[in-house]
C-alpha cells in the first residue's frame, strides 16, 4: 500500500532532534479566515505533534463567534484562546496580534502555521532543537510538501535575485524518494506557511510589515532578518504538508494575482529598487496575453486583477483590495 498523508500523520514520532536540558515553551499561532474544517484538521495534527510545552492561539480574521472557540476546544486542550480581529486584516496584520499575545503569555518561541497545513509528529521538536542549537538562524522552518502528493516539495528554501525581485526555489515541485533528511539549508526566507522564531528575533527584527495584505510579507521578513545579522535555515528533518492555495482560491485566481502583483511591487521598492520597471513590463505582457485570449473563461477578470494590483501599488493603497477579486 502506498504512502499517504493520512498514514504519515498517524505515525508516532520516531526520531528527530532532541530538545536540550529544558523544553522551551512554544506557542503556535494559527490564522483562520474561511474554512473551519481545515482549521480543525490543522489543530488535530498539531495536538498530536508530540511536543509537550505547547500552547495554541487561533486568530480569526473576522467578527466574534462564540461557537467557534467552544468547538475548537473540543479538538485540542492546548488551545489558549481565540483572537477575533473583527474583519479580514490580511496575513501580517492578522498574525501580529497573535504573536504579541503569545509572547505576553511567556512563549520562548512562536510557531506560525497556516490553517491549511498539517504538522507531522516530531517536526516541532526538531525545529525547536535546531533553533536552540543555531540561534544565529533567527528563523527556522520545515520542508513543506504538497498535501495531495506527500513526496512533492512545495518549499525547501530559496535564494533572492535582486535584479528582478524574485526568488529561485530549491527543488520546488520535485518528487523525492524519501522525506528523511538531516541537512540545515541556508535560505533567504522561510515560508510563512510554517516557521519558528524566538523572542530575541522579534526584539531585533520586529513584527511583519502590515502593508503586505497577502504574500511577500514572509520574504520581506527574511531579508530583514538577514540585514539584522541572521541566516534563516530550512530544517529538512521536519515535515509539514500544505493544501496549497485554499484560502487564495487557487493558483490563478484574481485574488492571488492582485495581491501577488501589488505585494511584489512593494517588496521590490524596499529590497530591489531597480526592479519595479522590469516587473511592470512583465505584468503588462501578462495582461496583454490574457486579453488576447479573452475567450478563455475568467481571463478578463485576471487581466483586471493585474491592472488593479499595479494601480493600487502606484497609489499607495493597502488593505484587502477591490471587491471583484473576492467574488467566487
Amino acid at each position: 500500500m502506498g504512502e499517504t498523508r493520512e498514514s504519515i500523520l498517524r505515525d508516532p514520532y520516531q526520531g528527530g532532534g532532541q530538545v536540550s536540558a529544558w523544553e522551551a515553551k512554544v506557542c503556535a499561532v494559527i490564522l483562520n479566515l474561511c474554512s473551519v474544517a481545515e482549521l480543525r484538521s490543522c489543530l488535530a495534527a498539531l495536538d498530536k505533534c508530540g511536543y509537550g510545552n505547547l500552547e495554541i492561539i487561533v486568530v480569526r480574521n473576522g467578527p466574534f463567534v462564540q461557537e467557534l472557540e467552544d468547538s475548537l476546544r473540543k479538538v485540542t486542550a492546548r488551545l489558549a484562546g481565540v483572537i477575533f480581529t473583527g474583519s479580514n486584516l490580511g496575513f501580517a496584520a492578522g498574525n501580529n496580534p497573535g504573536i504579541k499575545e503569545a509572547f505576553a503569555r511567556g512563549a520562548d518561541y512562536i510557531f506560525l502555521l497556516n490553517d491549511d497545513a498539517e504538522l507531522v509528529p516530531g517536526a516541532l521538536q526538531t525545529l525547536v532543537s535546531a533553533a536552540l542549537e543555531h540561534p544565529e538562524a533567527g528563523i527556522v522552518g520545515p520542508r513543506i510538501f504538497y498535501s495531495s502528493s506527500p513526496r512533492r516539495i512545495w518549499f525547501s528554501g530559496a535564494t533572492f535575485n535582486p535584479i528582478n525581485a524574485s526568488f529561485s526555489f530549491y527543488s520546488a515541485g520535485q518528487e523525492i524518494a524519501s522525506r528523511s533528511g538531516s541537512d540545515l539549508l541556508p535560505t533567504d526566507f522561510i515560508s510563512g506557511c510554517a516557521l519558528l522564531f524566538g523572542r530575541g528575533f522579534m526584539e531585533k527584527v520586529g513584527l511583519m510589515d502590515e502593508r503586505y495584505f497577502l504574500y511577500w510579507e514572509d520574504a520581506d521578513w527574511g531579508l530583514r532578518a538577514i540585514r539584522a545579522g541572521y541566516r534563516p535555515l530550512v530544517v529538512t528533518a521536519a515535515t509539514v504538508f500544505h493544501r496549497v492555495s485554499l484560502s487564495g482560491g487557487g493558483e490563478n485566481s484574481p485574488l492571488k494575482i492582485y495581491h501577488k502583483t501589488r505585494a511584489q511591487l512593494l517588496f521590490a521598492s524596499r529590497h530591489a529598487p531597480s526592479a519595479p520597471p522590469r516587473l511592470l513590463y512583465g505584468f503588462a505582457k501578462d495582461i496583454l496575453w490574457l486579453l488576447l485570449r479573452i475567450g478563455t473563461p475568467d481571463n478578463f477578470t485576471r487581466a483586471r486583477a493585474y491592472a488593479a494590483g499595479i494601480a493600487d501599488y502606484l497609489l499607495g493603497k493597502t488593505g484587502p483590495g477591490p471587491d471583484f477579486i473576492w467574488k467566487k
